[in-house]
């Protein structure tokens, strides 16, 4: 039987754990009211920053004044005042809209089982403006801080700026004139080509300068079409003759020179030589293409009038043509690339 002691000692043991089991029970309990109180600190902090109101706009910028024959106004909000300003001026552009129309023939050059042949075409350009251009003539009538942002009201000269905008047309377009000439037949061909290329990206700025002047604005848009016609004149005006030993080559400097608005003819013209030597080698299941050689470029009396190296190489799974269509494809995206910097 077990002594008065040992009985006492064992009630003592299990009144102490059941302490132990109830203390661990308070330290679960109050954790958990710990961050039930701090998740409620964090949702009332969120709900504050929440539920702060924006402060109102200013009437002048829900309301801005009406535009004018002679001035545009225009709104803009951003995180600091020039940002306001700037997307004000965008607003008073993108009110600038018009369209341009200008008639441009193109000639299509193809060949069949027939031999050559020619089609001409009209094509209709549209160009649309909208803020194509940077105001150079306002005036900022409003710029206040709302919060943590700025707005903005500006007012907008059309006519002045429609003056300086006319002025820098027409001294982009004389330059583009006088450059038309070249120390030789082929390089006028190709000052003739970039002469167009920049010709095609003062459109969206006469569009503009029809929406802001439309007098000023016609005036410089028939100066470009009458450029733009004798380019166009004096491009199809050229005959080229291209030989290569890779009739591959060869049809993709005939399709550029196409598509310019040249003309192919086999007896005469300024003659194009695609010439090279095409290494071919297979090695791990692969097939390696490689091209060096040159396009020479020569008049009839045989003086070299430009001279372009060409070279590139390829690797991938036997598929020989495949392989070389592609080769051909990245030499001459090259040499439009070198021809037109």
């Amino acid at each position: 039987m077990d002594t008065i002691i040992e009985i006492e000692n064992r009630k003592r043991r299990f009144e102490g754990a059941i302490e132990v089991k109830r203390e661990g029970e308070r330290k679960k309990f109050w954790k958990r009211v710990g961050k039930f109180f701090s998740f409620l600190f964090i949702l009332s902090l969120l709900a504050g920053c929440g539920g702060k109101e924006e402060p109102p706009l200013p009437k002048w910028y829900s309301n801005p004044p009406a535009d004018t024959g002679f001035y545009l106004y225009g709104v803009g909000i951003g995180y600091s005042r020039q940002e306001a300003i700037g997307e004000a001026l965008a607003d008073a552009g993108r009110k600038v809209s018009v369209k341009v129309e200008s008639l441009y023939s193109s000639t299509t050059s193809y060949f069949g089982e027939n031999g050559a042949g020619k089609e001409e075409q009209s094509v209709l350009n549209q160009i649309t403006s909208s803020g194509a251009y940077h105001f150079s003539n306002y005036r900022v009538l409003k710029a206040e801080p709302i919060g943590e942002k700025w707005v903005a009201l500006v007012k907008i000269d059309k006519e002045a700026s429609g003056d300086v905008l006319a002025k820098r047309l027409e001294l982009k377009l004389e330059e583009i004139e006088g450059g038309l000439k070249g120390e030789n037949r082929w390089r006028k061909f190709l000052n003739l080509l970039k002469a167009r290329q920049h010709l095609q990206k003062l459109l969206p700025q006469i569009s503009f300068l029809i929406g802001l002047n439309r007098e000023k604005g016609e005036e410089i848009a028939n100066r470009y079409k009458r450029l733009e016609a004798k380019i166009r004149r004096e491009i199809t005006g050229y005959r080229f003759k291209v030989t290569s030993p890779y009739p591959l080559l060869k049809r993709k400097i005939e399709a550029f020179l196409t598509s310019t608005g040249a003309k192919l003819d086999s007896r005469r013209g300024i003659k194009v030589a695609g010439e090279g030597e095409l290494f071919r080698r297979e090695y791990g299941g692969l097939l390696y293409l490689k091209f060096t050689g040159e396009i020479k470029v020569s008049d009839a009396t045989g003086e070299v009038l430009g001279l372009y190296p060409l070279s590139g190489e390829i690797k991938g799974i036997p598929a020989y043509n495949q392989l070389k269509e592609i080769l051909f494809r990245r030499l001459m995206k090259s040499w439009k690339e070198k021809l037109l910097q």
